[in-house]
């Protein structure tokens, strides 16, 4: 057996004695071995002996072994506990589960307590809601304190709150820091400055490294910029790419295109495809056939996503991690 298996099994066994003389580390150290054998229902029970014994983790772990197994009511016991003997994962814990079971404003309390203990998932998250309700100066300072923390995406919607605020210089310097750290949006977003200036090349590249990164979005806007530029095949191209990741509009550009080409075949699949993906995300008959109509009647111009108006709802949704996810912590 090797020293370090040897050192451990001492450790553990050090804890299951100390666990039994009423110890709070031992407990907790017993619900850590638990849990990774995959014992749940032992750890849960080391975990709430370590919590009754006053322990800050064994209290958050109770509770993300609660919310793991859906009894989020219960939950936020065990995180209020933890929240109040200071571990800040908890706090933020605390929201997400308040925020599911629709109890809001005591959510955002827990999340803006968070941010200002230095949690950065909270302050990301506290940015987004406030960005949702059009407070972008409230928005854009949360946001400020998540990309000082180096959360992802914070520059990115940093920028998105500085140019709704009227501040192009700011939000062109969160672009180019999200740039840096490769955040597709953020570098999408980038080539819409630059398109809006009129800097085509620039534009084009900042489309293609964002395009290169997954962004759906990019890929259209790449796509009908080089449709500007007489490259209809390059235009295809990222319109089927767009596509490909569910972009409506890009096929409905490709049905657009193939209408102009004269193949009606594929004009028919592809406004047949762009209603499908247009569906999924939520868009009733009227709002199709409003998307057609755009792409029908804005010629060799073709559909793009432009600022702001096309980016006001779904973008401000916060990356918020599945809440059946919250890890323990050691």
């Amino acid at each position: 057996m090797g020293i370090l298996k040897r050192l451990k099994l001492d450790y553990y066994s050090a804890a299951g004695r100390a666990d039994t003389a009423g110890s709070a580390e031992g407990a907790y150290a017993v619900g850590q071995s638990l849990r990774k054998q995959g014992d749940m229902d032992g750890a849960q029970a080391a975990f709430r002996r370590a919590d009754e014994r006053g322990s800050p983790l064994g209290a958050y772990n109770v509770g993300c072994i609660l919310v793991q197994r859906g009894e989020l009511e219960d939950a936020v016991g065990a995180f209020r506990r933890a929240d109040e003997r200071g571990v800040l994962s908890g706090t933020f814990s605390l929201g997400v589960v308040l925020d599911e079971l629709g109890q809001g404003e005591e959510a955002e309390a827990c999340l803006r307590r968070a941010a200002e203990g230095g949690h950065a998932k909270a302050a990301f998250e506290l940015g987004a809601r406030l960005a949702r309700r059009q407070q972008y100066a409230a928005a854009r300072d949360a946001f400020a304190t998540a990309e000082h923390l180096a959360y992802p995406e914070a520059s990115t919607r940093l920028g998105m709150c500085l140019q709704r605020l009227g501040d192009f210089d700011g939000a062109e310097a969160a672009y180019e820091r999200a740039a840096e750290r490769g955040e597709a949006v953020g570098i999408a977003l980038l080539g819409m400055v630059f398109e809006a200036r009129g800097d085509l090349a620039a534009a084009e590249d900042a489309y293609v490294r964002a395009d290169g990164l997954g962004a759906a979005w990019a890929a259209l806007n790449l796509g009908s910029l080089r449709h500007d530029f007489g490259d209809v095949e390059g235009a295809e191209d990222a319109w089927q790419r767009a596509a490909d990741r569910g972009g409506a509009l890009a096929a409905a550009n490709l049905a657009a295109l193939a209408e102009a080409r004269g193949d009606p075949e594929r004009a028919e699949a592809a406004r047949t495809l762009a209603g499908e993906l247009a569906r999924r995300v939520g868009a009733d008959d009227d709002e199709i056939n409003e998307m057609f109509s755009v792409t029908a009647s804005e010629g060799p111009n073709y559909a793009r996503i432009s600022w702001p108006s096309d980016l006001d709802d779904d973008t401000w949704q916060a990356d918020i991690r599945p809440i059946q996810d919250l890890e323990t912590l050691d």
